[in-house]
């Protein structure tokens, strides 16, 4: 428990630079830019994100989980990731090669080539899969931290107006490319040289055969995660992209330290379902992580929905605020991004559930892209967010109800005291709205009130938390 600890201290530090870095990059590269080229950059992104997944095979999840199953036998180990590594790297050299034909012949061929140092950097130079399933994220968050950090501070020096779309997806690719080099070495390194006997046509046939279902879960993820920004692509809404892809990552900054919860818990939890005398100590885990969650994300989700009038004029510009709608329906991906992390990282990934979202995934994708192609030409990407959130339910509501045998998560979820942290999110926003402030001052105020109420009425988590400090003074 006490790794369990330190490492969600070290992912919450780099989380929070996930947070304070966007917070800043966001509005500046949305100004400088504008959103014609942050569209084509989210379009040609969204393109090269779907041959990361067919490149990399659908092998991070699944080394993750076997790597943090066997980290205890060395030997087994390092014959089980060299063999990995090679299937990975192989299927990534043909999948390049492919991209490269595609892209020269692209519309946007200038920045899909720039955009294959990105590829490069998330398939044969990725090895994050090795200390992740080690919970070694102390090593991870300082690599994540300083890519951070140098990318932020090349993009405030080299990327100053619209003629350096370029330069900043060039940038983005590079900082993950250079430390991923320093991170793949140390990882041969360690490992040691492989062995002849390491390497087999029916040790190769039997994990190509385990990975099938995650290279499918893979390929259909990034269809799923990108086909509402081809769509709109596709009808000539660059301009539109560019404002819906800004509002998405937004979205993703305020999901941050939520994000950490579920890095932390997938290998600890498989860990813990590998051996067999901690099962039972299973559900009290996702029981705290489903509190520690609706603790932080509802109150983000209302703060957001409650100021996003003062926020996306802040944020973004006063340009922004005829998509100001937009904006408030999407805040609703913050309670679907919640539930997503209690209900796919914790449950299906570590369970071996993959089947189970395989299938949520298809019909989530096919009911996007109907809601997308019925709306998109009447409501523009207010239909492409309202598929997002549809389709965001319709998966989740499909595993929990598919996974119930494993573990039924109803009563977790819908217990009292998740009800006391709705009531104190409700009357934070109820402050907020009476006083009016500037967006800073209505913050402070929203953050006042939610940790008065919380206290009084003495939900549990922060309870236990006074009570064990108090107990220590």
């Amino acid at each position: 428990m006490r790794r369990l600890i330190q490492n969600y201290i070290y992912n919450l530090g780099y989380q929070f630079l996930t947070i304070i870095i966007p917070f800043i990059t966001i509005p500046y590269v949305t100004r400088v830019l504008g959103p014609d080229n942050i569209g084509i950059e989210a379009f040609t992104l969204s393109i090269v994100s779907i041959f990361v997944a067919f490149a990399s095979g659908g092998t991070s999840v699944y080394a993750t989980r076997m790597v943090a199953s066997l980290r205890g036998e060395r030997e087994k180990l390092s014959k089980e990731v060299y063999n990995l590594f090679f299937i990975r790297s192989t299927i990534a050299f043909f999948v390049i090669v492919l991209f490269l034909f595609i892209a020269s012949n692209s519309v946007y061929k200038e920045f899909l080539l720039l955009q294959l140092v990105y590829l490069l950097a998330f398939t044969i130079l990725d090895v994050t899969w090795y200390f992740a399933g080690k919970e070694r994220f102390k090593e991870i968050t300082i690599r994540n931290a300083l890519v951070k950090i140098v990318g932020f501070a090349f993009i405030l020096l080299f990327v100053n107006d619209t003629g350096d779309l370029d330069v900043f997806i060039l940038i983005n690719g590079l900082t993950l490319f250079i430390p991923n080099i320093y991170f793949i070495i140390k990882f041969f390194i360690e490992v040691g040289k492989p062995k002849l006997e390491y390497f087999s046509m029916r040790n190769s046939l039997k994990i190509i055969k385990s990975l099938i279902p995650f290279f499918v879960l893979a390929v259909i993820i990034q269809v799923y995660m990108n086909v509402d920004r081809l769509i709109i692509e596709s009808k000539n809404l660059t301009y539109e992209l560019g404002i819906y892809s800004q509002y998405i990552k937004t979205f993703g900054v305020f999901l941050a330290p939520i994000t950490a919860i579920g890095t932390i818990l997938m290998p600890f939890v498989t860990n813990l379902n590998h051996s067999r005398e901690e099962k039972k100590d299973y559900q009290k885990v996702i029981k705290i992580s489903t509190n520690f969650i609706f603790l932080l994300g509802l109150p983000i989700f209302f703060g957001v929905l409650i100021t996003s009038n003062k926020f996306v004029s802040f944020y973004f510009g006063s340009d922004f605020l005829q998509y100001n709608e937009i904006f408030k329906l999407g805040s609703f991906l913050i309670i679907t991004g919640c539930l997503s992390n209690v209900i796919i990282q914790q449950v299906i990934f570590p369970n071996k559930l993959e089947f189970i979202y395989i299938q949520g995934l298809i019909i989530a994708s096919l009911l996007r892209v109907l809601i997308i192609y019925v709306f998109i030409n009447k409501y523009n990407i207010y239909a492409a967010m309202i598929a997002y959130i549809i389709s965001e339910l319709a998966l989740l509501i499909w595993c929990i109800l598919k996974s119930k045998k494993t573990i039924n998560l109803v009563p977790i979820l819908f217990c009292l005291n998740n009800s006391k942290i709705l009531f104190s999110s409700l009357v934070m926003s109820l402050s907020i709205y009476f006083f009016d402030l500037n967006f800073f001052f209505s913050i402070f105020i929203g953050v006042i009130t939610y940790l008065i109420i919380i206290i009084l009425i003495k939900e549990e988590l922060t309870y236990k938390i006074i009570k064990l400090k108090l107990s220590k003074s």
